[in-house]
């Protein structure tokens, strides 16, 4: 079974988050998956400004989906 990985970025100070964004590989196993998660959760994150990240108080969310049978 193959696995998608599914992020979320949200915001704790507006009590939302944006639309889930899918990724287009595949992972070969759920252990794969999760550890892209948490290494592209990181990327996102690293991406905003210190000022922006703790006025907006941002976190992800993520899921590592299964996709098919093989």
């Amino acid at each position: 079974m193959k696995f998608i990985l599914v992020l979320t970025l949200c915001s704790q100070t507006y009590g939302s988050c944006m639309p889930p964004v899918q990724n287009s590989i595949y992972y070969n196993s759920f252990r794969d998956c999760t550890m892209a998660g948490y290494e592209e959760s990181l990327k996102i994150l690293k991406a905003f400004s210190i000022q922006e990240f703790n006025e907006k108080k941002l976190y992800t969310s993520f899921a590592c989906s299964p996709q098919g049978t093989t």
